[in-house]
């Protein structure tokens, strides 16, 4: 129950902020509890405030004078509103200087930051590269190389939210020591199905992930997972004028470096063709399908119902790439 009230004072939005704080665009600098009128205590300071917060009346000394803590999120959403909680918890409840590590320098996500930035950590890769520092230095993550360069050291006491806690390397990790063993949080992981609405109105039978089984739809998932076309290759079998003339797809021929290029801003839209590849209705289904399966292994593919859904070797290669 205190999470959950503390989850609902995260600041999604804001609309107090303190004199202290009036020039910047986080009114929450001095403590998400204070702003809200919780509390009469501003939080206590940590090492990504500079040095003149505490004069300011942005934030205070720790009172016990704790080292700080520093937790170490993965890179999606849900890990950083738990690190938040857990800086809630420590820097303004529990008086114990808490901050964030990003794996580099420069990133920054703190709850307390003026300018409320929300920036993606490295992820899984400085995780354990984190706490593995943090020991070797006893702990204090102040002594680690934290300047801005090559010869950066993430250091980190805390992970949030780990998926990998079986992992061999994570299991070594406790056996020697550095890290406790994995606790679960009681909550439990869900994966769905999710579509828009403008979607569901469109085909109903895409309300449930059935609508794209079965003999009656490969049909459809022929005709909406058609084979993507390279700039050049378009401009080759597509268009009648080998794209010196502009039409509904490409503005103009590609040059040589954007040759292969998916996806071409004001330029190339894109084009998607069927091919026997991915043919679904084909006559001879049985016959089809072991065809497929043994010819062209090199290519990247994704097999649905019996249905052969072909990407070209080298996916993603555009301006902003095509993803499967």
């Amino acid at each position: 129950m205190i999470l959950q009230a503390l989850f609902l004072l995260l600041p999604f939005t804001s609309t107090a902020a303190s004199n202290a704080t009036e020039h910047n665009t986080n009114p929450y600098q001095q403590g998400c509890l204070y702003a809200k009128n919780l509390t009469q205590h501003i939080r206590v300071c940590n090492s990504e405030d500079p040095s003149t917060a505490a004069g300011e009346g942005v934030c205070r000394p720790s009172p016990m004078d704790y080292a700080e803590v520093r937790l170490v999120p993965a890179d999606w959403e849900s890990n950083f509103f738990g690190s938040w909680i857990i800086q809630i918890v420590l820097s303004e409840l529990l008086h114990v200087p808490t901050s964030i590590e990003m794996g580099d320098p420069v990133s920054r996500l703190g709850l307390y930051h003026p300018d409320s930035p929300f920036d993606f950590p490295s992820g899984y890769a400085v995780q354990l590269e984190a706490v593995e520092n943090a020991n070797k230095f006893g702990g204090d993550c102040s002594k680690v190389n934290r300047a801005e360069g090559d010869g950066y050291q993430q250091c980190g006491h805390v992970l949030p939210e780990y998926w990998l806690a079986l992992e061999p390397e994570v299991q070594s990790l406790v056996r020697n020591g550095i890290l406790e063993p994995p606790q679960d949080l009681g909550m439990l992981a869900t994966e769905g199905w999710y579509i828009p609405k403008y979607t569901a109105l469109h085909d109903p039978s895409l309300l449930s992930y059935l609508g794209l089984q079965g003999d009656d739809n490969r049909r459809k998932l022929a005709q909406l997972f058609k084979r993507p076309v390279a700039w050049a290759d378009y401009c080759r079998t597509e268009s009648s004028t080998n794209c010196s003339i502009s039409d509904k797809y490409a503005q103009r021929p590609p040059s040589e470096e954007e040759a292969d290029n998916m996806f071409q801003e004001g330029d190339y839209t894109g084009y998607f063709r069927e091919t026997t590849s991915n043919k679904c209705d084909y006559a001879d289904l049985d016959f089809f399908f072991q065809q497929q399966r043994q010819l062209q292994l090199q290519e990247q593919a994704l097999f649905w119902d019996d249905c052969r859904l072909a990407l070209p070797v080298g996916l993603p290669r555009s301006g902003t790439g095509v993803s499967s």
